[in-house]
């Protein structure tokens, strides 16, 4: 099982840097420092909170709850990139105050 984990880590492992890349394409340089830092210091607060938190979750209701809570966490993520592409796919410009307080 371990093993396994680990590769699935591994087809993630692309990902992060992809996002980090994106800002200033997306967003325009002058915006892509701020949302870089708030990409980095969400990704960071995830990484701290959801080990722990998935560990009481599977804890208290058994291990079968794990690719349940996996799967909620993937579906947030690709809803809230969806959502991002949506917006520019329409070509509304967003102001430096609304991307942080709509995030």
């Amino acid at each position: 099982m371990r093993s396994g984990s680990q590769h699935r880590a591994l087809g993630c492992a692309p990902i992060y840097p992809t996002l980090l890349h994106e800002p200033p394409r997306r967003f325009g340089a002058e915006n892509s420092a701020s949302l870089m830092g708030l990409q980095m210091a969400t990704a960071y607060v995830g990484l701290t909170l959801i080990p722990p938190l998935l560990g009481l979750i599977v804890g208290r209701n058994g291990l079968h709850l794990y690719p349940v809570v996996l799967l909620l966490l993937a579906l947030m993520v690709t809803t809230g990139t969806e959502r991002l592409n949506l917006v520019l796919q329409k070509g509304q410009s967003l102001s430096k105050k609304q991307i942080l307080s709509e995030g």
